[in-house]
């Protein structure tokens, strides 16, 4: 009883003294006179409390609860489950075990004891959906006596089952102000945060959480910064927009003390959560300072040499790059700083916030980060040539890059495909060619609609066989997308960004965020596109677990600005070349789906377009009519570069077979090279010489008689809705 007190104190202040919980555990396990259950159960609550990964104990209740020899009170029951869920215990006999006492002493719970130990068993898949749905109205029925942090892990029980919302409002409808107003900030936070993780509109309970947050707010009561964030990241993510809430948000983070507080997680959500909103410019200032401050803090070298240490890739002897069982632990959280800091600056970029000075701190630390783990990882970083320029060779022979050619004999199945080119090449960063067919890289969670059956190897291990990149350690991390800078479709073709050190790919990524890295995409699609229309916007939205982006009141709106390059036809079917320029990285799918929601969908688009429509695209051209045809960046001087490709042979045979729509075609360019079109400053290379259509005759219908009049053509059509000149 003795030794069960210590551990109990030492888990309610969590105090960090494993040696003293390990000596305590050791001797619960192996004691001659077995310790009570409840002395067993405080034990193990006290254990998950300072986080001591020891999972003896758990073992040692196990084997106890094997014999039949250990029956467990409600609240024993509850600690015991809530600790091996914490711990992540691995036993299924355990779980089927306390599962079984629950049942029987289910009337016995109370409502904190029901909660938290429904979380347990959601977290560890011990137990059915039905039975939580059940237990879960159960609990409800108790919830005044609910302790600190029961609602929200209740809650989210039923987010990680992935309950239904008519469940989740059943589950929510006996929640009252008063039930609300016992949780801390925190809690409060959570609540909301698993209401719109779950997508579940329920406006009584988040007008509560509203309400109390104000209240709060006005008594300087709502300063913990995690809450801030949950709040904003909820209330962007259900679209409902509380003018009140919102103006007490932004106040409390005008405030720089309280901005200061904020990591640069919790930064890049509360940041991201009123962005959606349209509510991020009273605070802009104080969280760019903010993030400057985040910014400067980060010790780089000593990171690294603490990863170095935890990982086991320490140096070894005169070999400078870390030992490869280790490499992939380092630099993990300064990525994770890096992608929250770019998160933050594109939010402030899009409404207009980003000081110069802010965009500069960012862009040294970016290559402080990647410079260091380039000499960390013992990369090649030789960047500029004797003259101090970065070489640039724009000439670069394809056969030199992606090594010899293998001979018709070896069997090689790419052989007689079209193989990737390199448009051009530097010294730190080049851009790849793609052609169609081939996937830039392969990642966990890809939507296989998207890719094509048979699809060749993927870009990024075709340019490491092919000895492109030699030793670059970049180039061979997954976690930063083997240096590619963005994706195309299997189906697509265009041009691909890629850095060969993690100082440019930094570089590169700082430019995307900041709008110095722009695209430019060439599509075929469905109609005639308005020339008059200025943008296209849809709110689009990412479900979770789906790969595949839809429309929905939820998503964040998505505009981009195309403009029609020319209008065409092709048995009697009217098509519109349309191109657009990207300074910001969305998904690649965004402007594909926005232009099928609005009834101009890309030809070929099997994924948003229509069936009817897929298949009769499906005869004429063989692959998605999408193209990027330009990539403009800076090099690692900070001197402009630029890459275009023409538009591949097969979308320009095609596009040979339309006629084109007199005055919507687009101004040769002579001095931008054969077969060259520009328009609006974009140029198009490889479009072929097209056959204008005839000019149609006016035609007078008069609707009265119901025929043409005279001089009217014989094929025409008669309207019965209005007279037609």
């Amino acid at each position: 009883q003795a030794l069960s007190n210590v551990g109990w104190s030492l888990g309610t202040f969590q105090v960090d003294d494993h040696i003293t919980m390990s000596m305590i555990v050791k001797e619960a396990v192996r004691a001659a006179r077995p310790w009570t259950p409840t002395q067993l159960a405080t034990l193990c609550w006290a254990v998950a409390q300072v986080k001591l990964q020891d999972t003896s104990l758990h073992v040692a209740i196990s084997k106890r609860l094997a014999t039949g020899h250990m029956d467990f009170h409600p609240v024993n029951l509850s600690n015991v489950m809530w600790s091996a869920a914490v711990l992540k215990v691995d036993d299924p006999f355990l779980a089927s075990a306390l599962l079984s006492q629950t049942r029987r002493k289910l009337d016995s719970f109370k409502g904190r004891e029901l909660g938290n130990i429904l979380w347990a068993f959601a977290e560890t898949r011990a137990i059915d959906r039905a039975t939580l749905v059940c237990w879960g109205k159960e609990a409800m029925k108790t919830v005044d006596d609910f302790g600190p942090g029961t609602l929200p892990k209740l809650v989210s029980s039923f987010l990680a089952f992935g309950a239904s919302g008519d469940e989740l409002n059943a589950l929510t409808s006996r929640l009252r102000l008063r039930n609300l107003e016992r949780l801390d900030n925190q809690d409060l936070g959570a609540l909301a945060r698993a209401l719109a993780t779950l997508r579940v509109d329920t406006p009584r309970v988040l007008d509560f959480i509203a309400r109390i947050a104000i209240r709060r707010a006005q008594a300087n009561d709502l300063r913990d910064p995690k809450a801030l964030a949950d709040l904003a990241w909820s209330f962007a993510t259900l679209r409902a927009k509380d003018p009140e809430l919102l103006q007490a948000l932004t106040g409390v983070a005008e405030f720089q003390p309280v901005a200061n507080a904020f990591s640069m997680r919790e930064l890049a959500t509360f940041a991201w959560g009123l962005s959606a909103l349209d509510a991020l410019r009273p605070c802009a200032a104080s969280l760019g300072v903010a993030l400057g401050a985040r910014l400067r803090e980060i010790d780089v070298e000593e990171t690294l040499r603490r990863e170095q240490l935890e990982t086991g890739a320490l140096q070894v002897g005169g070999d400078r790059r870390p030992r490869r069982g280790g490499a992939l632990g380092l630099g993990l959280s300064l990525a994770a700083s890096l992608r929250d800091a770019l998160a933050v600056v594109l939010e402030l970029r899009g409404h207009g916030e980003l000081p110069r000075e802010l965009r500069d701190v960012v862009q040294l630390r970016a290559l402080q980060v990647g410079n260091a783990m380039d000499d960390c990882f013992g990369a090649l970083r030789v960047l500029f040539n004797e003259d101090g320029e970065a070489p640039v060779d724009r000439n670069f022979l394809d056969s030199a890059l992606l090594g010899p050619e293998r001979d018709a004999d070896d069997g090689d199945p790419l052989d007689a495909r079209v193989k990737p080119e390199i448009s051009l090449h530097m010294q730190d960063r080049m851009v790849v060619l793609k052609p169609p067919g081939w996937e830039v890289y392969a990642e966990e969670g890809d939507d296989d609609d998207a890719r094509t059956p048979n699809a060749p190897s993927d870009l990024a291990t075709f340019i490491q066989d092919r000895g492109v990149v030699l030793e670059r350690p970049l180039n061979h991390d997954p976690r930063s997308r083997w240096g590619f800078l963005q994706r195309l479709d299997v189906p697509s073709s265009g041009l691909v960004g890629m850095a060969k050190t993690y100082a440019a790919y930094w570089d590169l990524k700082v430019q995307l965020a900041s709008g110095d890295f722009q695209q430019e995409y060439v599509m075929l699609c469905h109609g005639w596109f308005p020339s008059s229309r200025a943008s296209v916007g849809a709110h689009v939205d990412q479900l979770p677990g789906s790969a595949t982006p839809v429309i929905n009141h939820w998503g964040r709106l998505f505009t981009f600005d195309p403009w029609t390059l020319m209008q065409c036809m092709r048995a009697g079917e009217a098509f519109s070349l349309l191109g657009f320029r990207m300074t910001c990285p969305p998904g690649r799918d965004h402007s594909r789906i926005s232009l099928a929601h609005i009834g101009f969908p890309v030809v070929q688009d099997s994924r948003f377009a229509s069936c009817p429509t897929s298949e009769s695209d499906g005869g004429w051209l063989p692959r998605l009519f999408l193209h990027r045809s330009r990539l403009i960046f800076k090099d690692a001087l900070g001197l402009p570069c630029e890459s275009t490709a023409a538009l591949p042979k097969d979308l320009a045979e095609m596009l040979a077979t339309t006629e084109a729509r007199p005055n919507f075609f687009p101004l040769r360019s002579d001095a931008d090279g054969e077969g060259a079109f520009q328009a609006r400053g974009v140029v198009i290379a490889g479009l072929p010489r097209m056959r204008l259509a005839k000019r149609a005759k006016r035609v007078r219908v008069d609707v009265s008689a119901g025929e043409p009049s005279a001089g009217a053509d014989a094929g025409a059509d008669v309207s019965a809705t209005a007279r037609v000149q």
